[in-house]
């Protein structure tokens, strides 16, 4: 009898709201349930995932973080003089990122968004290595380490090196022919479709039935070569975009000059700032906690919610807008999206799902124990 098979599909934004009522992977996966995920993005949820601990341990969250010392944009500098219309060309932009990227040697997602030129020296990247590859977080196992000291084969597809359409496509042959017993798939596109049709109930539905027809055929190859499980999850989910703010505006109001007196990042969802003085830090706080649009998380909620560092290189003082309102327009573009995931964990919009074809030992409640989860079914 051939080694069982174990297919893992971790598909971005497919959240809880998506699979709860619909027929997605009907009578194939008679197992499933909502997970709880981490604040903050997939930069900071997969991480979780991979490792099976919180933010705080893995120590990645939000993909930009203050460090000059270790900026990769560093050399930037340089380019302080150029008039902004220069500096901040589209061409410039690609520029900068792919010598950034060359001289740190980083593997994983190299990304600055909509970040001023003028402002990105600050900042480091979180994700330095393919997290989807050997030790790829510094300091915590991911189960594809756990898997090579266990001496499993496996196989792992992403975005590094395929599109989803191949992604199915290479997993389907490699387990015809017996690579491996250990497939792992992370589907990347539904995420940005979402962003793009939140709105469209009939282009959502298609489009799951797209992925449930090639996961089906996926796991079909693997039962057709023996025993399989088959493990669907997601990261977190996308809620509806119903409101934007623009909070760029209401803070320059205050008047006090950026990176002379403070940094900032404006999210799709979250602001994040750093203080160079107490006049600024006061002002800041004064405004951002009488604001209705969002909430000026305390350290109580960054506890509670586990992305609190004490060097507060995340962000000294984080705003987080309410479910539904984005800040537009922000470094992650000028226009609202129709869908926006980073709203607070709790609301339904945020909630991740695990579903599979068995149901686990222990029934998992957070994306931190799906790693437990997929080990557990090796035994």
């Amino acid at each position: 009898m051939n080694e069982k098979i174990t297919i893992a599909v971790l598909v971005d934004a497919l959240g809880w709201e998506f699979v709860s009522e619909g027929s997605f992977l009907d009578g194939l996966t008679p197992f499933r349930t909502p997970l709880r995920t981490v604040l903050g993005y997939s930069s900071g949820a997969i991480p979780s995932i991979l490792t099976g601990r919180q933010v705080d341990e893995h120590g990645m969250w939000n993909l930009l973080y203050y460090s000059p010392a270790s900026s990769p944009f560093r050399w930037t500098r340089a380019l302080a003089p150029l008039p902004e219309r220069l500096r901040e060309s589209r061409y410039t932009r690609y520029l900068v990122k792919r010598i950034s990227r060359k001289i740190s040697g980083y593997t994983g997602y190299f990304s600055c968004y909509g970040t001023p030129v003028e402002y990105l020296r600050y900042y480091d990247i979180c994700e330095k290595k393919d997290i989807y590859g050997p030790a790829g977080i510094e300091g915590s196992p991911t189960i594809f380490d756990e898997l090579s000291a266990r001496r499993v084969s496996h196989s792992v597809y992403s975005y590094h090196g395929y599109t989803d359409e191949e992604i199915f496509k290479a997993a389907k042959s490699d387990i015809e022919s017996g690579r491996s017993s250990f497939y792992f798939l992370y589907l990347s596109e539904l995420d940005a479709f979402l962003h793009n049709n939140r709105h469209l109930e009939s282009g959502i539905r298609e489009r799951l039935d797209w992925y449930e027809t090639r996961i089906r055929e996926v796991f079909r190859s693997a039962l057709d070569r023996g025993p399989a499980d088959l493990h669907v999850f997601s990261d977190h989910g996308m809620a509806l975009v119903t409101g934007s703010y623009d909070l760029i505006s209401e803070v320059g109001k205050l008047g006090f000059a950026h990176s002379r007196d403070y940094l900032a990042i404006y999210d799709s969802t979250m602001a994040r700032f750093w203080f160079f003085n107490d006049r600024c830090r006061d002002a800041f706080r004064l405004l951002l906690s009488s604001m209705t649009e969002g909430k000026l998380l305390g350290d109580e909620d960054l506890r509670a919610e586990r992305i609190k560092f004490d060097d507060n290189r995340y962000g000294e003082m984080i705003f987080l807008m309410n479910p539904g309102t984005v800040i537009s327009p922000s470094y992650m573009g000028g226009k609202p999206m129709k869908g926006m995931h980073g709203f607070h964990p709790s609301h339904k919009s945020s909630t991740a799902m695990y579903m599979s074809s068995k149901t686990p030992v222990k029934r998992p409640h957070s994306i931190t124990d799906i790693k437990n989860v997929l080990l557990e079914g090796l035994s």
